[in-house]
């Protein structure tokens, strides 16, 4: 009786961590390929969706690269 109770409650503590592991959700990445006009290519990977003012930004930061006169500080 009593091993069959532990094996019950075994069974109940595996099924709960099932369950909950089912329902984490991955986090969605999106990966953007920014080329810059000097043809040098840059990945990057971002957790939410780019607005074209935001992917804008990116695409001239990765162009002024390309400048000789940019400075990064």
């Amino acid at each position: 009786m009593v091993m069959k109770a532990f094996l019950l409650f075994l069974l109940l503590i595996l099924g709960l961590n099932f369950a909950y592991a089912e329902k984490k959700e991955d986090p969605k990445s999106h990966c953007y390929l920014f080329v810059s006009k000097c043809d040098r290519c840059y990945t990057k990977v971002f957790d939410h969706e780019l607005s074209d003012a935001e992917y804008a930004y990116y695409q001239g930061f990765y162009d002024a690269q390309c400048d000789k006169n940019w400075h990064y500080c």
